[in-house]
């Protein structure tokens, strides 16, 4: 039996085989069990509405890319940080992005319930690296 570092992850990336890629190595190096996979930031706020709605548990970590059309990783997360039930709760969140720019490091430190930025493509060693305790 595998001991899970996190019951359910929300992945939200507006390419598919991100997401894919990104599950499977979640699954495979046993971080992850169960998963929320959405393909843009309305799709994962919609998620979380849904759950809190329920009163089903909230994913114990989320990856969300950083560029997406529509709403990007850091609309999402400004208004993931308005709903007072995520603010109550410990969610760890990695902000996934192909590029490196600075620009997007500086908004990122601005969001408190964000952990790491993690350049794209996801690997084990670059999450490794942000989640040693």
């Amino acid at each position: 039996m595998i001991d899970y570092r996190y019951k359910t992850a929300l992945l939200i990336d507006d390419n598919p085989i991100d997401n894919l890629i990104n599950r499977r190595i979640l699954e495979y190096y046993g971080y992850v069990e169960n998963f929320h996979i959405c393909h843009s930031g309305e799709e994962g706020l919609k998620i979380v509405y849904k759950l809190i709605e329920e009163s089903k548990p909230m994913p114990d970590v989320i990856f969300v890319d950083y560029r997406m059309p529509l709403m990007n990783g850091y609309q999402f997360l400004q208004k993931l940080e308005e709903i007072e039930f995520i603010r109550k709760n410990k969610i760890e969140i990695f902000i996934l992005s192909a590029s490196l720019d600075p620009a997007i490091q500086r908004f990122i430190k601005k969001l408190k319930h964000v952990k790491a930025f993690i350049a794209k493509p996801l690997t084990i060693n670059s999450f490794n690296l942000h989640t040693i305790s």
